[in-house]
């Protein structure tokens, strides 16, 4: 039995199936199997974290990979030969994630200045 548990936690799927109960009781949907597999889809295709806020998305391995994805999916409309300070790369990352701390965007630039510099 500790090994099903084990594997439930490492897979995360524990915590996707504790989210979308959570989901269910909220929403109530018409159709809750239909939603559980909306649910899932988009899990799968890592646009689940899109306006989640900052703890869902730190909160398993899942949801920071899918978030990665996410912004690696807007930054590719940019030039890479198109500068931006940190204030306007966190207002494009608020566009995924509403709270997401300014703090850690800005420690990324000074980071990456000092090993430009």
């Amino acid at each position: 039995m500790e090994q099903h548990k084990e594997y439930l936690q490492s897979s995360e799927i524990d915590f996707f199936i504790r989210h979308l109960f959570t989901q269910v009781a909220a929403v109530k949907p018409e159709d809750s199997i239909q939603f559980s597999v909306d649910y899932f889809k988009r899990i799968q295709s890592c646009h689940h974290v899109l306006g989640a806020e900052y703890s869902f998305i730190a909160s398993c391995k899942t949801n920071r990979r899918a978030f990665i994805f996410c912004l690696m999916e807007t930054f590719q409309t940019f030039s890479s030969e198109e500068e931006m300070s940190t204030v306007e790369y966190h207002q494009i990352v608020e566009m995924i994630c509403p709270d997401f701390p300014r703090k850690l965007i800005t420690d990324a630039g000074e980071c990456l200045s000092l090993g430009l510099g």
